[in-house]
């Protein structure tokens, strides 16, 4: 009788183990579900800012690309911020002084130099400096476009060039066959586009506003074509030109041109 009272004493003890472990195991707090991994930033496409073009485009792709060392990429920005600076009446000077700053090396010089002698706006500065600056020859368009032709750098980067050196002030008879052949190469890229407009093709500026509502960098071109018209609209010149001010109230030129039409009405 002893021997069955230690069985089943001792099945009790295994009944209350198991309950204790069960009751253990129920009450256990579920281990924390692990945090999702945070999602990575999407990958700027600086290539893609530079060949959109517009000047707030630029300043975005010259952040990126000098935030992460990028250098020749953030210098082209700075080179392209110089010349579109000059062609806005806007201040120019320290977008040069960070292209100069992050020159990659000597076969890139040719760049700077083509920057530095770009003229500025006719009306954003004062008379006497734009009498100062020295012309292009022929030589000097001839030397900068061979060595844009073969020199480093993105393709759009070097044709954007090409047009600011063909389309100065200088005459030069080829200007319609090198603005068709970077039209033909880059028909899509809204910077050369915008390029080509400023070089006399006004039509594209406005088919570059319908497609990128940002590139406020054509209302001054076309509030000038409004101008220039055998009969000037001065209304649709300023609704143009007032825009453009909105965008960039740093422009010299856009503030004497709309008080230009002022004196002229």
């Amino acid at each position: 009788m002893a021997r069955a009272v230690t069985d089943r004493c001792r099945r009790i003890a295994h009944i209350a183990i198991a309950c204790a472990l069960s009751a253990a195991c129920a009450t256990r707090a579920p281990a924390p579900a692990s945090p999702p991994a945070p999602a990575s930033a999407p990958a700027v496409n600086v290539d893609r800012l530079v060949e959109r073009g517009c000047y707030t485009c630029l300043e975005e792709a010259f952040a990126t690309t000098s935030a992460s060392g990028a250098n020749e990429a953030a210098f082209q920005a700075a080179i392209l911020l110089t010349l579109r600076s000059k062609e806005l009446g806007l201040p120019f000077a320290q977008w040069l002084e960070r292209a100069r700053a992050l020159l990659p090396g000597p076969a890139w010089s040719e760049y700077v130099a083509i920057a530095e002698s770009a003229p500025q706006d006719p009306l954003s500065t004062d008379r006497d400096a734009i009498l100062g600056i020295r012309r292009r020859t022929r030589d000097d368009i001839d030397a900068a476009r061979r060595a844009l032709a073969t020199g480093p750098g993105s393709a759009a980067f070097r044709a954007y060039l090409d047009l600011s050196v063909v389309c100065g002030p200088t005459f030069f008879e080829d200007r319609d066959a090198a603005v068709t052949a970077v039209l033909q190469q880059f028909d899509a890229v809204p910077l050369l586009r915008y390029r080509a407009g400023v070089c006399g093709h006004t039509p594209l500026l406005a088919d570059v506003l319908r497609q990128d509502a940002d590139f406020a960098d054509v209302y001054l071109e076309l509030g000038r074509a409004a101008l220039q018209r055998e009969r000037p609209d001065y209304d649709e010149a300023l609704s143009h030109l007032r825009q453009g001010r909105a965008a960039f109230p740093a422009s010299a030129t856009i503030v004497a041109t709309i008080g230009n039409i002022a004196l002229q009405r």
